[in-house]
């Protein structure tokens, strides 16, 4: 369930941590975005998760969440098996990841830890999402005696910060309400997901697959039944226990009624925020580094330094820079921060002791483990010619 030591060991590759060049350094930022309060910290985890390999598909019998993302659905394509590659429900784009026209998926990812009622507040209240019309967010839920496997689910149409509303069992309720309702029934939150639906997907409820539709009614919605011309979805819910049914959101009533079509790319996500992970379901960027002059003489790396530019990090994540030489290294203390754009600026001056050779300096991004590499050079100064130095004496003349 934990990111963080994955993370961590890429960072310490990447940054080639073993110190051994024995001096001190300074990173002096020079332009950097660390003022700048419209963009917001990163989350200490960053990933990406932007192709079909990133997803484990959950088996339908399965109660319990993979490590990493994982997802369950169906679709009229699937035929009765369960699909084994999110591919076969969704498309990845520049836009991120949304479900096929007639496709019904969930994407599921386990919390670092369980979250019983009280620390769910603060959880939601900093949560967000850039998702399309048809995409929801729900909390995965658990027995506090058994937290380890999966008993139900309960969602929202949009994250709201500490006014988001959920689906209850009875209706619309506050993360007040639904705090107190995880306790009553002494449940807690071990894991989050995000329900995506095609355009021409049949309405789902939690009963559709137990209850039979009354002969006198006729809203599809409400009964279950299919509209003319909609795809048999909801033969794909095996049995009131699988994964899937206990993975879909209450019965809704009216509510996909009343929802204007979108396209398809609306019915997607992003990216998403949840603890301490923030996640990209948009094409993960490839980490570049420059720098205006990679050959500078001892005297100039050591004070008025290198300036470097990065690009291809995690928006608001710390920077750090590693400089090495052959397989030996260091972090150099101080640090930069991506702006909006991932990207960084900034002046790396070298340790005072540095002597003429080819070095790197490595950009670490600290939460993304995103890392890029310049190759630098330092010179000798050039030799200065001697000053000649008058020598006193008494001159001697004859004749």
């Amino acid at each position: 369930m934990d990111n963080q030591p994955v993370l961590r060991s890429r960072i310490a590759a990447a940054a080639v941590g073993v110190s051994v060049l024995g001096v001190t350094a300074a990173l002096v930022p020079t332009v950097s975005n660390a003022a700048d309060t419209t963009v917001t910290a990163a989350t200490p985890s960053v990933t990406w998760a932007d192709k079909a390999s990133d997803f484990t598909p959950i088996a339908p019998e399965s109660d319990t969440i993979p490590a990493g993302w994982s997802f369950v659905g169906f679709s009229p394509d699937s035929s009765d098996d369960a699909p084994t590659s999110i591919d076969q429900l969704a498309t990845f784009s520049a836009s991120g990841i949304a479900a096929k026209d007639d496709s019904y998926v969930v994407l599921v990812h386990a919390t670092k830890t369980v979250v019983t009622p009280d620390a769910l507040p603060a959880l939601v209240a900093a949560a967000s999402a850039t998702t399309g019309a048809q995409t929801d967010f729900g909390l995965v839920t658990a027995d506090a005696a058994d937290p380890s496997r999966i008993t139900g689910s309960t969602y929202t149409e949009s994250l709201q910060g500490a006014s988001t509303t959920w689906d209850g069992r009875t209706g619309d309720e506050t993360t007040a309400e639904l705090v107190a309702e995880l306790k009553q029934e002494n449940e807690v939150v071990i894991g989050y997901a995000v329900e995506l639906y095609g355009t021409s997907a049949a309405p789902l409820s939690s009963d559709s697959d137990t209850t039979e539709p009354d002969a006198t009614a006729t809203d599809p919605v409400q009964t279950g039944e299919q509209s003319a011309g909609a795809p048999t979805t909801n033969a794909r819910i095996a049995t009131p226990e699988s994964t899937l049914e206990k993975l879909l959101p209450a019965p809704r009533a009216n509510t996909f009624a009343l929802r204007a079509a979108v396209t398809p790319a609306a019915s997607g996500i992003a990216d998403l925020v949840f603890g301490d992970l923030t996640t990209y379901f948009t094409p993960e960027p490839t980490a570049a580094a420059t720098a205006t002059a990679t050959s500078l003489t001892v005297t100039q790396a050591t004070t008025t330094g290198y300036t470097v530019s990065g690009s291809g990090f995690a928006p608001g994540e710390t920077v750090t820079v590693g400089f090495s030489q052959g397989q030996s290294g260091s972090e150099l203390p101080g640090t930069l921060v991506a702006n909006a754009d991932g990207a960084v600026t900034g002046t790396v001056v070298l340790p005072s002791g540095t002597t003429a050779g080819t070095y790197a300096l490595v950009l670490v991004g600290s939460s993304s483990a995103q890392t890029a590499s310049i190759a630098i050079t330092v010179t000798a100064d050039p030799a200065v010619a001697p000053v000649a130095t008058p020598v006193s004496g008494r001159a001697t003349f004859t004749g």
